[in-house]
């Protein structure tokens, strides 16, 4: 999440996920994540001393399209 530290002072960092999934914001890594099919999962707090993420990342799952979900 390293444009999250341009709106930390708007969004928690649960808010900014959910802006960058509606497409409302744009996040240099996440957009073009989810834009290629990634699925967010959850918000990671303390997950990396990372001041530009406020130490967060977004778990996401990459679906693998040959696996049935039946």
């Amino acid at each position: 999440m390293p444009g999250y530290y341009h709106y930390r002072d708007l969004f928690s960092p649960e808010e900014y996920v959910n802006q960058v999934v509606q497409n409302t914001i744009t996040d240099p890594v996440l957009t073009p994540q989810l834009r290629a099919g990634l699925l967010p999962v959850q918000l990671v707090h303390d997950y990396i001393t990372d001041e530009e993420s406020n130490n967060c990342a977004l778990l996401l799952e990459w679906p693998n399209p040959d696996k049935s979900t039946s």
